[in-house]
């Protein structure tokens, strides 16, 4: 059987990921400028239907994380690899506390 073209992709990108700590610091970025342009009143989303946003435009980092997360949560789910980045052992249902989400091979791939 052929490996099709999205699961290279995946393959390729797997040991680039989890990287929590990049994406929650766009989601966090993201978060206080759209509550900043809220706040000034800079925030109309009308204004965005139908054309590009302007390159500094909080909706370019809007869609970063989204993506972002997109990617990361392909690449993750796929299989049963210990969710540390680098990391290619079966993962042993060892499940991060914070987040009730990640799961590793060992309590020592848990606390790196």
């Amino acid at each position: 059987m052929a490996t099709s073209t999205n699961d290279t992709l995946k393959q390729s990108f797997r040991n680039q990921f989890p990287r929590w700590k990049s994406l929650g610091t766009l989601v966090q970025y993201d978060m206080e400028n759209q509550k900043a342009a809220l706040d000034a009143g800079r925030l109309d989303l009308k204004k965005l239907q139908n054309s590009i946003p302007d390159p500094e435009d909080h909706t370019w980092v809007m869609i970063a994380w989204q993506m972002f997360a997109k990617v990361q949560t392909e690449c993750m789910e796929s299989d049963d690899i210990c969710s540390r980045k680098d990391c290619r052992k079966t993962r042993e249902g060892i499940i991060c506390d914070k987040c009730k989400t990640t799961n590793y091979c060992s309590t020592e791939c848990q606390d790196l």
